[in-house]
C-alpha cells in the first residue's frame, strides 16, 4: 500500500497544514472545556438560587435610558468602573455566603434523610 518513504514525504509536504489543524483542534478543545466549566458553574448557581450574581451589574443598566447620556460626561467611565468593581466585590461575598449556606443545607438534608 503506502510505503514509509511516501508517508514521510507526504508528512513533510503537508507539515504546516497538519500543524494548523492540530492548533485549531487544540483551541476548539480548550473552548469546549471553558464552555463546559461555565455551564457547570451556572448550573450550580441556579441550584443554589444565586444565578443573579453573574448578571446583576449588566441587568442594573440594561433598561437605563439615561446611561447613554451620562456616558458623555467627563470622568463617568472611571466612576462606572469603580462602581462595577464594588458590585463585583459585593457579589463575590454574597456568592460565597450563599454557596456555604447551600452546602450546609445539603448536608443537613442528607443527615435528615439518613435518620
Amino acid at each position: 500500500l503506502v510505503g514509509k518513504a511516501e508517508s514521510v514525504a507526504a508528512r513533510e509536504q503537508y507539515q504546516d497544514e497538519l500543524l494548523d489543524v492540530e492548533e485549531k483542534e487544540a483551541l476548539q478543545d480548550e473552548k469546549m472545556a471553558r464552555e463546559t466549566a461555565a455551564a457547570k458553574h451556572t448550573c450550580e448557581l441556579q441550584e443554589a438560587n444565586l444565578a443573579v450574581v453573574e448578571t446583576i451589574f449588566e441587568e442594573m443598566f440594561a433598561e437605563d435610558t439615561e446611561m447613554t447620556k451620562l456616558k458623555n460626561l467627563p470622568g463617568i467611565s472611571d466612576i462606572i468602573n469603580s462602581f462595577q468593581s464594588e458590585v463585583e466585590s459585593a457579589s463575590d461575598v454574597f456568592l460565597q455566603a450563599g454557596m456555604a449556606r447551600r452546602q450546609q443545607k445539603s448536608h443537613e438534608t442528607n443527615l435528615f434523610e439518613m435518620a
